[in-house]
């Protein structure tokens, strides 16, 4: 509804030290929350009220209420580090990207797991993303094993749905409006339209 700004402060692009949230436009302060040590990965759900952080010591996820801040719950079912996390649009699920190879997807009020674990080379500077229309799941990459995949499941049955390719690492992505098309562009220098 624009009327809240959420942002993290963060010491460098693995260390997160900081989750404040504001009342938009006049920006007074609604809540702060210091992250605990060794928190990495950080997102913000599209409905203002929760936020989530990965540790990248003990791989925990955990999800946070925002005003008043307090936990809501934590999952340790990764198996090495989080790097990416994101909310769906509708705020009923949060993803995660992993560095033991699975993507995996989570209900967003108790984190307890939807699905099965996606598989997925992952490495730094990987993402994550939903659809528009929250039945989708896309992960790509610039480096690691499946940097020249575009992988796209169904979240309903965890069911890989399309491997889109490039010759090099994929570096951005974009789904259309109305959910029917993928852009994807890499290294390769090229722009591809999927649908």
């Amino acid at each position: 509804d624009s009327t809240l700004l959420a942002s993290f402060i963060n010491k460098n692009p693995w260390r997160s030290l900081k989750f404040k949230l504001w009342e938009w436009p006049n920006m007074t302060l609604v809540s702060e929350f210091h992250l605990p040590e060794n928190s990495s990965a950080t997102a913000f759900s599209p409905n203002n009220n929760l936020f989530a952080f990965a540790n990248k010591q003990d791989f925990g996820l955990s999800l946070y209420s925002s005003d008043p801040v307090g936990q809501v719950g934590l999952n340790s079912n990764h198996g090495g580090e989080v790097f990416a996390i994101k909310f769906s649009g509708n705020g009923q699920f949060v993803a995660t990207g992993c560095l033991d190879g699975y993507a995996r997807v989570f209900l967003s009020n108790d984190l307890s797991q939807f699905g099965e674990p996606l598989p997925f080379g992952f490495s730094y500077g990987a993402e994550i993303d939903f659809s528009k229309d929250n039945k989708l799941l896309l992960a790509r990459s610039t480096l690691g094993r499946d940097s020249n995949n575009v992988v796209v499941w169904d979240v309903q049955n965890s069911k890989e749905l399309f491997r889109l390719k490039h010759q090099s690492g994929i570096m951005n992505h974009l789904f259309s409006s109305d959910g029917k098309t993928v852009f994807t562009c890499s290294k390769d220098n090229t722009v591809k339209m999927w649908s």
